[in-house]
């Protein structure tokens, strides 16, 4: 069953779902996308009807008059993941006048590769929750390919971005077939040789 957690700052409540165990008998990924606005109530909908579902989040902030507040928004703003039989997607179609603009089935033969991933981006929300989506009409200036040694992105290639202090340098990295921006230490990357 899938737990929703109250939003707020912790790493640990910035994903919110479980991801299911990868081997459940006659079942796939899915995507709902979702009209503006109703990830969250789309997630809560799921969480009453045992439907697991992973929809990451991101901390950002947000000026109110002259107060800066820190908020929680969606990763991938308009998109939600969920597994199961086919079943699964009548009861999420159910919802679809109301939250629900369309859902895309997988393909059967990605199913490892779309597990990988979000458990990739799972594991990077955890580490400290700085992940945010790049628009890819954004074109990158410069970026010196680079491979991540440690933490959770360990091995992947990226893109160095900039460096933010001595302690934090920023990279860009594919997942889910969009851009992401992760903060990690400088340390932890390496030169693509080419």
């Amino acid at each position: 069953m899938p737990v929703l957690t109250a939003a707020n700052t912790a790493p640990a409540q910035l994903c919110l779902g479980a991801l299911p165990p990868p081997d459940l008998p006659n079942s796939r990924w899915y995507v709902a996308t979702t009209k503006s606005q109703q990830e969250r109530a789309l997630a809560q909908d799921m969480r009453d009807k045992y439907i697991y579902y992973f929809l990451p989040m991101t901390r950002g902030e947000r000026e109110a008059g002259r107060q800066r507040l820190s908020v929680l928004s969606p990763l991938l703003p308009g998109y939600i993941f969920f597994y199961g039989p086919p079943e699964v997607v009548y009861s999420v179609s159910e919802m679809m006048p109301k939250r629900v603009a369309k859902i895309i089935a997988s393909d059967m033969t990605n199913q490892e590769m779309i597990y990988r991933d979000l458990e990739r981006l799972r594991r990077s929300i955890m580490q400290d929750g700085t992940l945010k989506a790049v628009n890819y009409t954004e074109k990158l200036r410069g970026g010196e390919k680079v491979i991540v040694t440690e933490g959770p992105m360990a091995g992947e290639e990226a893109i160095y971005l900039r460096k933010q202090s001595d302690e934090v340098i920023y990279v860009d990295y594919q997942t889910l077939g969009r851009m992401t921006s992760m903060r990690i230490r400088p340390d932890w990357i390496r030169p693509v040789k080419t």
